[in-house]
């Protein structure tokens, strides 16, 4: 079986008896989505790459504790989402507002726009969703990120968030009705 067919389980538990490679593919099939992770939840890249290197490093610190009958998948996004809880309340201590204008969500890269008007329409929706996303509850956005942008379940997401699924279903359903009470407007006026 080639490196690239091995599944995440099996590179995990390669790693767990010293395989660097099984770390090193580990860690490209992850590493945009543990960084994008961050960035949705934070808006600040800078931070997010920080925080990215950090959820590695704990990888690399409890791969023994890691049970390769679990999806690894949840696993590494349980990490991840421990860390962002953990900054979120870091930042609110501190009393920083998450306010950084030069964050865009990423659109897909194949997209080609023609009209500049489009490219320009494109910007501030994602603007104006970014800033509808980043107003919501902690719990909110968590949520939507975990469930929009990284494409878990309602019950994976009860997991890493050690929730029972209908709060996560809740949370969904009133983050999502705010999302679209902040967006209405926008969207009325397009």
């Amino acid at each position: 079986m080639g490196a690239g067919q091995r599944s995440d389980e099996e590179l995990m538990s390669q790693y767990q008896n010293g395989d660097m490679n099984a770390f090193n593919l580990l860690y490209l099939r992850y590493e945009k989505k543990i960084y994008n992770y961050f960035l949705r939840y934070l808006s600040n890249p800078e931070r997010s790459a920080e925080l990215f290197q950090e959820a590695f490093l704990k990888l690399h610190r409890y791969r023994d504790r890691y049970d390769p009958k679990l999806p690894f998948h949840g696993w590494i996004f349980t990490i991840a989402s421990n860390i962002a809880k953990n900054e979120f309340k870091r930042i609110a201590r501190a009393k920083e507002i998450f306010d950084n204008e030069e964050v865009d969500y990423e659109i897909a890269e194949d997209v080609r726009v023609e009209n500049p008007e489009d490219s320009l329409e494109r910007k501030e929706l994602s603007d104006k969703i970014k800033e509808a996303l980043q107003s919501l509850p902690e719990s909110q956005r968590e949520v939507i990120i975990l469930s929009k942008y990284q494409e878990f379940s309602y019950a994976q997401i009860a997991k890493i968030t050690d929730s029972s699924v209908g709060a996560v279903k809740q949370r969904a359903h009133r983050g999502f009705a705010n999302l679209r009470e902040k967006l209405k407007g926008w969207f009325n006026q397009g």
